[in-house]
């Protein structure tokens, strides 16, 4: 979504050194291409997952 992440290109060195990529954490592997070869990542999103028993009281 370029209107959430499009500020991003604006910094210093992004338009050579920025790659953004999509990837599903609870699809094993979809995170290999998008990390091979890299220095860094920022890792900005993550879905919070907690059990929990409607039953506890």
């Amino acid at each position: 979504n370029l209107e959430k992440v499009g500020y991003l290109w604006g910094l210093c060195g992004a338009k050579e050194r920025l790659k953004l990529v999509k990837a599903d954490l609870m699809e094993e592997g979809s995170f290999d291409e998008a990390v091979d070869g890299v220095e860094g990542v920022f890792h900005t999103a993550s879905p919070v997952l907690v059990p929990y028993d409607r039953n506890i009281q």
